[in-house]
């Protein structure tokens, strides 16, 4: 819980361990099994997220609910299984930064992985033809 702390501190300034958050942070650690790189990547996701939307998924917390509910006239969401690798070109794309930019790489800072990462998701995203070479993949269509 310290790192996990000390990570969300340097990422938000005002953030805070006390009894309100806790518990959340400590299943949240003992979810991650106590990877060290796990924690500081959870913690980076403090800017956006409460430590409880991190424990319950992005995708399933409240504040996302009701995002989406205001987005009914234009965004229709598919349900997809719980894991569906093959229905899910974000797989595909995470599969392509790890065997390129991510591969045999040893950082000594979760900034250098990160880079690594975000250089991975440019690349791709730079290129037309590999975008929609993972949503093919799928099968799904636009």
């Amino acid at each position: 819980m310290e790192l996990f702390s000390d990570r969300a501190t340097a990422i938000v300034p005002d953030f805070t361990l006390n009894q309100d958050n806790q518990e959340a942070i400590a299943r949240l650690c003992r979810r991650l099994d106590g990877i060290p790189l796990a924690i500081e990547l959870a913690a980076t996701c403090l800017r956006t997220l409460s430590v409880e939307d991190i424990l319950a998924y992005a995708h399933r917390s409240n504040a996302m609910k009701a995002w989406l509910a205001t987005q009914r006239r234009w965004l229709h969401v598919e349900p997809l299984p719980a894991y569906a690798p093959d229905l899910n070109p974000v797989e595909q794309i995470w599969g392509n930064v790890k065997a390129t930019e991510l591969a045999n790489l040893c950082p000594d800072t979760i900034d250098e992985a990160h880079t690594a990462a975000e250089t991975g998701l440019e690349r791709i995203g730079n290129s037309y033809q590999l975008c929609f070479a993972f949503l093919d993949h799928t099968g799904l269509s636009l």
